[in-house]
């Protein structure tokens, strides 16, 4: 299994994290981001989409092992986190 917090560190160091479901299905569909990932208490039916999308253009996707509350926090975020792109 990848080392997805430490993968997450280095692109929100980069700046290169895109945050949400939509913004993420955009930004793998244009080619701008490889890795789609998702909090562990995301609902089953965007899981499902995300892995369709990820399949369709060629992109990885990863569990986060926190809920989306640790994610949007890990991202320095006042907000739930569910799907985010890197």
């Amino acid at each position: 299994m990848r080392e997805i917090r430490k993968e997450l560190k280095n692109a929100l160091e980069k700046n290169k994290v895109i945050i949400g479901a939509e913004e993420s299905f955009r930004a793998v569909g244009a080619g701008k981001a490889k890795t789609l990932v998702y909090a562990a208490n995301c609902p089953v039916v965007l899981r499902e989409k995300l892995k369709t999308v990820a399949v369709a253009n060629k992109a990885g996707v990863e569990q986060f092992d926190g809920n989306s509350v640790e994610l949007g926090t890990m991202c320095g975020k006042p907000f739930a986190v569910s799907v985010l792109a890197f």
